[in-house]
Formats: structure tokens, sequence, C-alpha cells
């Protein structure tokens, strides 16, 4: 039992990453771009941690890798675009960058999450 919980800890924090990005999404709407931005700030500390302690703990899982592969798309794809969107002035420009932020970060997760494992973390 105790061992189950200590796998499960590191995916909590990757849990917090992708509640944060979603938090950020919500106030994103709602209009307050600050908080929308600190919840962005909060999704990067916890993505730092959730890998350092799974580490530490010697816990590894691909349900992991694929539940941070998500977390992030929502915290750092999706959420950074939408608040871009919000602040800049609207044009063609500022549409199309708000389309190829989170794809691109979609393919460059999805391309590292095909690639054979090398013994160290690329991505």
């Amino acid at each position: 039992m105790f061992n189950q919980i200590v796998k499960a800890v590191p995916n909590l924090f990757t849990i917090g990453n992708l509640l944060c990005g979603v938090f950020s999404i919500t106030m994103n709407m709602s209009d307050y771009l600050e908080v929308a931005s600190i919840f962005i700030f909060f999704s990067a500390v916890l993505d730092l941690l959730d890998g350092r302690i799974a580490r530490k703990l010697k816990v590894n899982s691909e349900f992991g890798v694929q539940l941070d592969s998500l977390a992030d798309i929502v915290s750092f794809g999706v959420a950074p675009a939408l608040l871009f969107h919000s602040i800049a002035t609207p044009s063609i420009l500022t549409s199309l960058a708000f389309i190829l932020f989170p794809t691109m970060g979609a393919l460059r997760l999805a391309k590292f999450s095909v690639k054979p494992t090398i013994g160290y973390f690329k991505g």
C-alpha cells in the first residue's frame, strides 16, 4: 500500500500542473489576466518538481510520462496562447500565433513521446 502511495506522488504534482493550466484558462476567460499568468508560473514550478520527485523516489511509469505530456500541452501550449491572444492587438498574425503555438507544442511533445528512451529525458 505504501509503495502505491509513493508511486502516485509525482502524478499528483503533474495533476497540480494540469489544474493550474485549467485555472489559468478559466481566469483568462474571466478577464483576470494577471491571475492567469500566475497560474502558468505555478504550472512551471509543479512541472519542474514532478520530474525531480519521480527521479528521487525512483518512480517511472508510461502513465506518468503521458500524463505529463497532456498537462504540459494545457499549461504551456493552450493557456499561454490564450493569454497572448487576450493581451495582443487583434490581427491575422496574432490569430495565427494563437493557433500555431499550441499546435507546435503538441507536435514537439508527440515527437518525444514516440522516440525510444535514451537513458535520460530530452525534451
